[in-house]
């Protein structure tokens, strides 16, 4: 761990952060990238901390494990790939068509333009028997494609609600009311039956396991300084 001292480029996990100065962030760590590079050490506490910790601490993702990961092309989607190559993973993606290429450059096995073809369909084409783990911020009826993806021992991580905010990315009370008609309801017994998890991930709902939060950030923080 770094401890911070006046005048040193940090990093932190600020709520609602939509400005140019911060009083107060928690879990302030010395930024690996220093001073020359804020856009990378901007990048690393929400949206790599949130793929670290989808990816890692909740959903246990091991070697060899194959994930869909929505998004692919935005932060938390590109943190995820990246994490998913280091742990050497085999993975299917999901992204839009002009980001396919790019995609493909960081890692991505199988980028799935999802204007021409239904995830659900690739996924089972490739994996028959279902993949380990799918990262979902989408909601709505994608949570349940999401769900028809996993074989046993899967985990569908869900991060976010984007299916109630419309093209402009700002909240739409009538897309939300439909998107949560559309959310699935998991029955119990039906997930103890087919051995799946489902996850929720909220970092800003977890004042109580700060200090897990800092450790993650620490180990994200070592990874950034050696390359990775």
């Amino acid at each position: 761990m770094s401890l911070c001292t006046s005048g040193d480029a940090v990093a932190a996990l600020p709520i609602n952060a939509y400005a140019e100065w911060v009083a107060r962030a928690g879990g302030a760590r010395v930024s690996p990238a220093g001073g020359d590079a804020f856009d990378d050490a901007a990048a690393i506490p929400v949206n790599y901390l949130t793929a670290y910790h989808s990816m890692f601490a909740m959903g246990n993702l091991q070697s060899g494990d194959r994930i869909l990961i929505h998004g692919a092309a935005g932060g938390v989607g590109i943190a995820a790939v990246q994490l998913g190559a280091g742990a050497r993973t085999g993975n299917l993606r999901d992204g839009w068509p002009h980001e396919q290429e790019y995609l493909r450059k960081i890692g991505v096995d199988h980028a799935i333009d999802y204007e021409k073809n239904k995830f659900v369909d690739v996924v089972q084409k490739f994996a028959p028997d279902g993949i380990e783990m799918v990262m979902d911020a989408i909601g709505g009826k994608s949570f349940a494609d999401s769900y028809k993806c996993l074989g046993p021992t899967g985990r569908l991580v869900v991060y976010g609600f984007s299916a109630a905010a419309g093209a402009d990315g700002k909240k739409n009370a009538v897309r939300g009311l439909r998107a949560l008609l559309q959310t699935p309801r998991f029955h119990p017994l039906k997930l103890m039956a087919r051995n799946i998890s489902i996850i929720g991930v909220n970092l800003g709902r977890m004042p109580a396991r700060g200090s897990l939060l800092r450790g993650e950030l620490d180990e994200i923080f070592k990874m950034y300084t050696a390359g990775k």
